[in-house]
Formats: structure tokens, C-alpha cells, sequence
């Protein structure tokens, strides 16, 4: 019974049937309150629905009961990282890989809260050693190029962001990545290649790359292309404040006041 009552709490859990998850997962661990699936389940649940005392509770259980099964830990991980405790956090990501041994996206996450540290040394050292892993891992490929151009490395940086797009073709990410460091050289015709090819994809979420676009042809005095550019974001993402903002400030350095104050409304 206390199988099928877990399976039946994940999959409300998947389904969004917040009440009916939290019942389901509290009933298997008062039936069995030494299970560390049950609590991790319940625990990261609780994280996600931002109860972040409970979650913390129940996680801490979960990681005690089995410290060297990476998806507890790594769950308390998160969990402390979102209630402001980034070197509790690492302290358990790093435990975890001493008990469990190293693990590329397990390293990630560490690497990523010595990012929101501001910890820029620690931060490199772990990128470094997740690309040794694996070289291929996007992520990390991003994020130590950010570090880089950062320290005024932009040829390195290019040459990872390069990588990164290359282990990962259908991803637009590293592309608006790597066409806005080019462009922040003032290399916009190469920036706007991959800024198209960006948007060609597809897959973008928000209206940055017909922006970055924008720009990179305004820059290059192209103002009609750049305008194009600016209402496709407008078109692409209708709802977003952000793309209707840069469609009025184009329209506004260009003198045509009225469509400035249509695109702003």
C-alpha cells in the first residue's frame, strides 16, 4: 500500500494537484517515516511550493537516512540555497562528493553557488574541473566564458561559448551568448549571424535575441532592418513589456513620436 500511495502522490505531484500530492506524501510518512524517497519526494515538493521550512526538514531527514545517494543531498543543496544559506549549501555538495564521488552536474551546482557567492576563484576552479569530466557539459562551458570575459579574456571566452554551441547545435542559448560578446567588441556583423540563427530555431522563451538583433543592425546604421527586427520581437512575443519597451525607444530615437507612445501603451 505504502508503494502505490507514493506513486500516487509523484503522480499528483506531476500533475499539479498540490493538496492532493501533500496528503498522499504525508500518509506514507507516517507509515513509514524511515523512507528516504518518501521524504526527498515530500521534501522537494515542499521546495517548490516555496515552503522552505518544511522543506528543509524533511531533506535534512532524507540526506541523514541515505547521505551517499546524490538526489537527496543535492536536493538540500538547493533547498539551503534558496533559503540564503549558499555555504551550507555548498558544505552538503561538497560532502556529497567526497561520499559519493565526483559528479559533473553535481559539481555544477557548486560551482554555480561560488557564482552567487561572488566567490569568481572557487567558482573557475570548479568549472574547471566539471569540463575535465566533461568536456561537452554546456553549462559550464557558459558560465566560465561569463568568468572569463569578466577578467578581460575575451579570446578564451569566444573559444568556449564556441564549444558550447557546437556540443550543443539546437540550443539558441549559447549563440545569443557568444553573438553578444562579439557584438560588445563591435564585431555586429558577425554577432547578427548568430543572432539569427538563434531566433531561426525557434526555441526561444523572451524577445532577447530579436532585440540583440536590433541592436546589432542599428549599430551597424542599418535602421530599417533594425526596426524590422524590433517588430518581429513585438510580433514573436506579444505580451512582453521588455519587447514593446525597446520597439517604443527605437521608434522614439528615430523621431516618430506617435509610434513611439503606441508601442509604449
Amino acid at each position: 500500500m505504502t508503494d502505490r500511495t507514493l506513486a500516487d502522490a509523484i503522480h499528483a505531484h506531476r500533475e499539479g494537484r498540490v493538496e492532493t500530492a501533500r496528503v498522499l506524501y504525508q500518509q506514507v510518512i507516517a507509515t513509514q517515516p524511515g523512507s528516504a524517497e518518501a521524504l526527498r519526494r515530500s521534501g522537494r515538493f515542499e521546495l517548490e511550493q516555496g515552503n522552505l521550512p518544511v522543506a528543509l526538514r524533511l531533506l535534512r531527514q532524507a540526506a541523514s537516512l541515505a547521505p551517499t545517494e546524490p538526489a537527496g543531498p543535492a536536493d538540500l543543496g538547493r533547498a539551503l540555497a534558496a533559503a540564503g544559506r549558499p555555504e551550507q549549501a555548498a558544505a552538503v555538495l561538497e560532502a556529497l562528493l567526497r561520499h559519493a564521488g565526483d559528479d559533473p552536474a553535481l559539481r555544477f551546482n557548486l560551482a554555480l553557488l561560488r557564482l552567487g557567492s561572488k566567490e569568481a576563484a572557487r567558482a573557475t576552479a570548479e568549472l574547471e574541473r566539471v569540463l575535465a569530466a566533461d568536456p561537452r557539459h554546456v553549462g559550464a562551458l557558459q558560465q566560465l566564458a561569463r568568468l572569463r570575459i569578466a577578467n578581460g579574456r575575451s579570446a578564451e571566452a569566444e573559444t568556449l561559448l564556441g564549444r558550447a554551441a557546437a556540443a550543443a547545435p539546437e540550443d539558441p542559448a549559447p549563440l545569443l551568448a557568444l553573438g553578444g560578446m562579439l557584438g560588445g567588441r563591435g564585431e555586429h556583423g558577425k554577432a547578427i549571424g548568430l543572432f539569427q540563427r538563434a531566433i531561426a530555431m525557434g526555441k526561444l522563451e523572451r524577445p532577447e535575441g530579436h532585440i540583440r538583433l536590433s541592436r546589432a543592425l542599428e549599430a551597424l546604421g542599418d535602421a530599417k532592418a533594425a526596426l524590422q527586427a524590433a517588430i518581429e520581437g513585438t510580433e514573436a512575443f506579444p505580451d512582453d513589456d521588455i519587447a514593446w519597451r525597446h520597439l517604443g525607444d527605437l521608434h522614439k530615437r528615430r523621431g516618430e513620436l506617435s509610434a513611439a507612445c503606441r508601442a509604449f501603451d
